[in-house]
């Protein structure tokens, strides 16, 4: 499933090939308690999971971490990230995740959003659990 892009993170992509803002060096994927995310919500709008070892998992710019590719038999374009794990390495579990999120800050509400999914299903990770994430942008042609 595609991500839902933001406002914040629609802006970017046009200032960036407009020359008005350069690409992050970095973005950061986490994870949301939230069921969705409104299309003009920010980070100040995300309530993220808590728990110990949770933190963003950060994904580079560039090819390695975003590498593009065309739909098949399509003219639609996406970038997939490559795949985070977040881990729970504490003795309790964490807050229940419902949403994914990229972002342009590694911790708090002051960079961007930049787009968001709903997990499959809810997520409620306990000591030693695991959940693998990975976010598809695509561009319609």
């Amino acid at each position: 499933m595609a991500a839902e892009v933001h406002t914040q993170g629609l802006r970017l992509l046009l200032e960036c090939l407009a020359g008005l803002d350069s690409v992050p060096s970095s973005c950061w994927i986490g994870l949301a308690t939230n069921d969705s995310l409104a299309e003009n919500a920010t980070l100040g709008d995300v309530t993220e999971v808590t728990g110990t070892g949770y933190a963003r998992q950060q994904v580079a710019s560039g090819g390695t971490g975003w590498p593009t590719s065309q739909g098949a038999g399509t003219n639609d374009w996406e970038v997939k990230t490559r795949q985070v794990t977040f881990t729970n390495s504490g003795t309790g579990n964490w807050a229940t995740a419902r949403t994914a999120f990229i972002c342009t800050a590694q911790t708090g509400t002051q960079g961007k959003l930049i787009a968001s999914f709903p997990l499959s299903q809810a997520r409620t990770l306990g000591p030693g659990d695991s959940l693998k994430v990975t976010i598809t942008l695509q561009l319609a042609g």
